[in-house]
């Protein structure tokens, strides 16, 4: 099963162009820069051996999240296929894993991009168990996607803020100048 896949349509009509092929699928997708982000499940040698041996199953309570954001270039990922079918050779898709720039692994939430295509927000809580639901984190990801790919770039894919919200906020958008963020906050009475 390779579940949801993006699918890209020119002029809407005709047979779509696979974009991504994420193993299991993506959970949700934005446009951004020239291509996408998305989030997807990302497995560990040791959670593979684990299911080859005993199936799925998961305590919430003490392992790690493997939810991860990914940023892939509609345009090179086409031509990275084309490549692959008329050579014999293995290269690496132009895809990057983003949340490798997390100090640790997150449940991420959503990642809401930036109209300027310089940054994504991406909402995180600590673990996947939903009695963490307000043990929230928010991060700002500055990236340029033109030169993300560019193989004699020596600085990192990109510099990760994190954003002072209360526990529990959570980015919903951002403004059209990318000057500021439309906030979602239920405070609490105690």
């Amino acid at each position: 099963n390779t579940g949801f896949q993006i699918h890209v349509f020119e002029g809407l009509v005709g047979e779509g162009q696979q974009i991504t092929d994420h193993p299991g699928g993506i959970g949700t997708f934005e446009p951004f820069g020239n291509g996408f982000i998305y989030i997807a499940q990302r497995k560990t040698e040791k959670q593979a051996a684990r299911e080859r041996k005993y199936g799925t199953f998961v305590n919430v309570e003490e392992e790690e999240s493997l939810s991860a954001l990914y940023y892939v270039d509609r345009q090179r990922i086409l031509d990275h296929g084309n490549r692959s079918q008329n050579s014999s050779s293995e290269q690496a898709k132009p895809i990057v894993e983003l949340s490798k720039l997390l100090e640790r692994p997150f449940k991420i939430e959503s990642a809401v991009p930036s109209p300027n295509d310089d940054a994504v927000f991406i909402n995180c809580r600590s673990r996947e168990d939903e009695f963490y639901e307000n043990d929230t984190y928010c991060f700002r990801i500055e990236l340029d996607p033109d030169s993300i790919f560019d193989e004699k770039a020596t600085a990192p894919i990109g510099r990760l803020t994190p954003i002072a919200l209360p526990k529990g906020a959570r980015v919903k958008a951002v403004s059209p100048d990318g000057a500021m963020l439309l906030v979602s906050y239920k405070e609490s009475g105690l």
